[in-house]
């Protein structure tokens, strides 16, 4: 069995956003404050924090009824 096997979170909804999705988000938000320099961690966090968040989002919403998901 391979590392990526055993990492992978066997339910399609927990999964992560991945790096390079983080990547250029947090690119976004380095450019959006002017490309200064010094803050990557604190980028790459907040955009992981963003992309977390729209999936979870997404997420709960596929468990809406459809009557809700539709005025959501």
């Amino acid at each position: 069995m391979s590392q990526q096997e055993i990492s992978a979170p066997a339910d399609p909804a927990v999964r992560s956003p991945s790096p390079e999705a983080i990547a250029a988000r947090a690119y976004e938000i380095f450019l959006a404050r002017g490309g200064q320099h010094g803050r990557n961690l604190a980028d790459w966090l907040e955009a992981e924090r963003e992309l977390m968040n729209g999936l979870e989002q997404r997420r709960d919403a596929r468990n809406l009824p459809l009557g809700l998901r539709l005025l959501g």
